[in-house]
């Protein structure tokens, strides 16, 4: 089975979708599947990786850790050589149209995942919050147009699948971002806990603000745990501007964390908290569970899936209610770290993996 990736964002940038394409691709390799990835070009050519295809690009200009591909010619006549049996499409904007592009001239099925809630992004191309209304409207438009000629949609959450129906998008298919659960595990050592935990992109659209008035609260400055924010992003300096003008002393900005070192970051943590409302999936989330960390998100979210089995708390944008799940996360740590475990496990790559396979089986 030969099966092309289309992705609007590749290593060396770090997030959701790149962690994912990265899972599958090695756990399908391993599965006789090959994959060819299609990407745009990174900065520095000495961040390209062998055997993947790159479409000549520039940096996004609000936020420059994004190419926005420019010459895109190459990519068909190398997709023909590789002669895949069906494109994936991982991505919705200027590779998601040469993958749809591609597939029609090529004469082969067509499906996508979405991963990305792009009308929610319109704060990095409008500045104007009554313009910014309308270009949501604008991009819905946009995707339903975009997908109406895929053979299959797939929503990485069941929350993804409803928000498509609410806006005339069809997705049939339901298949989780798959974990690598032998590389997310508790630290093997014994681990002192050290403070509650963001891991992600910092960025406006994961409401970041929000942890600032929980660490400004007595309610929680009374319990002698930071809140540590790591990773970085296009609002990293807004922040720690913020971080200062509140003279917030519990909260702590520590940047990129390197790979090998995430499980005992995450280990660390007495629970992962993201209120972001952004998010199609939550990958961060799901690392931090199988390390035995349990989460904190809101209600109607994507993340509130990962807390159905007790892995975690879902509360409502409150701060007070916040507050209150972060204390009984603390007086249940054991029985929620477990659930926690317990609820990764079920995410396992393999397990997703197979049914991607399955799926592509239908279409091939």
């Amino acid at each position: 089975m030969r099966i092309a990736f289309f992705t609007d964002t590749y290593y060396p940038t770090i997030d959701g979708v790149v962690s994912t394409i990265e899972n599958y691709q090695k756990e399908l390799e391993k599965r006789k599947v090959q994959i060819k990835i299609f990407a745009p070009a990174p900065e520095n050519n000495n961040d390209k990786k062998v055997g993947v295809e790159y479409a000549s690009s520039i940096a996004f200009p609000s936020y420059s850790q994004y190419r926005i591909p420019i010459f895109t010619f190459n990519l068909e006549q190398e997709c023909r050589k590789f002669g895949p049996e069906l494109i994936h499409s991982h991505a919705m904007v200027i590779m998601g149209l040469e993958a749809k592009k591609i597939a029609k001239k090529l004469k082969v099925p067509l499906l996508g995942t979405f991963h990305t809630f792009l009308p929610n992004a319109a704060h990095y191309i409008i500045k104007n919050e009554g313009l910014q209304l309308w270009f949501k409207e604008l991009c819905w438009k946009y995707l339903k147009y975009f997908y109406r000629d895929f053979d299959g949609v797939i929503s990485p959450s069941y929350f993804v699948q409803k928000k498509l129906k609410e806006n005339g998008i069809e997705s049939k298919y339901v298949i989780p971002n798959g974990l690598n659960t032998s590389f997310f595990r508790p630290y093997r050592k014994k681990i002192k806990k050290e403070y509650f935990l963001y891991l992600g992109r910092i960025a406006k659209e994961k409401n970041l603000d929000l942890l600032l008035q929980i660490a400004g609260e007595k309610e929680f400055s009374s319990l002698n745990i930071p809140i540590v924010l790591a990773g970085d992003g296009p609002y990293r300096q807004e922040l720690e501007n913020s971080i200062k003008k509140a003279k917030l002393d519990n909260i702590k900005l520590i940047g990129k964390v390197p790979k090998e070192q995430l499980p005992i970051v995450y280990s660390k943590a007495y629970g992962f908290i993201s209120l972001s409302e952004f998010e199609t999936f939550g990958m961060s989330a799901l690392e931090a569970m199988a390390c035995k960390v349990p989460i904190i998100c809101l209600k109607d979210t994507a993340l509130e899936e990962l807390t159905k089995n007790k892995g975690g708390l879902a509360c409502y944008k409150e701060t007070y209610q916040i507050i209150e799940n972060i204390k009984i996360v603390l007086e249940q740590q054991k029985k929620f770290s477990e659930a926690a475990y317990k609820t990764a496990q079920n995410y396992s790559i393999q397990k997703t993996s197979k049914m991607l396979i399955e799926l592509y089986k239908k279409f091939i």
